[in-house]
């Protein structure tokens, strides 16, 4: 399955079968409906049995851990549904991906910090937690 997700904390998950083959010259076609003011700020991959998770971030630093299986399998061109509270404590997601327990990731902030951390230590919550 492929999974895309919105600054506005939108995420849609839908069959990889969904997505014809095109040419490189090609438009392409709709993966999430955007609203005016809203933005892709990642996508991720996932088998339609895994345990894999989708981790959000935010802007002022939050994150967190949703098991994939949280989210329907929907049409491809959607809205999505909501895959985290925003509030002013974290601010708007500045991205979104598919990983699994025993990964490392490094976030780099503004300043050019690099912090790396083991994927477990980061909370597992529901989709309508602010993480």
């Amino acid at each position: 399955h492929i999974l895309i997700g919105t600054s506005d904390a939108s995420l849609i998950r839908f069959k990889e079968s969904d997505v014809r083959a095109m040419s490189r010259i090609a438009s392409g076609v709709r993966g999430i409906r955007l609203r005016d003011d809203d933005e892709v700020v990642g996508l991720g991959v996932a088998d339609e049995d895994s345990e894999d998770e989708v981790l959000v971030v935010t802007e002022k630093g939050y994150g967190k851990r949703t098991s994939v299986s949280e989210y329907r399998v929907s049409n491809r061109g959607g809205m999505g549904v909501k895959t985290a509270k925003l509030t002013e404590r974290n601010g708007q997601l500045i991205s979104i991906g598919t990983v699994s327990g025993d990964e490392d990731i490094m976030v780099v902030t503004n300043h050019g910090v690099i912090i790396r951390m083991e994927v477990q230590d980061i909370s597992k919550n529901g989709r309508m937690t602010q993480g």
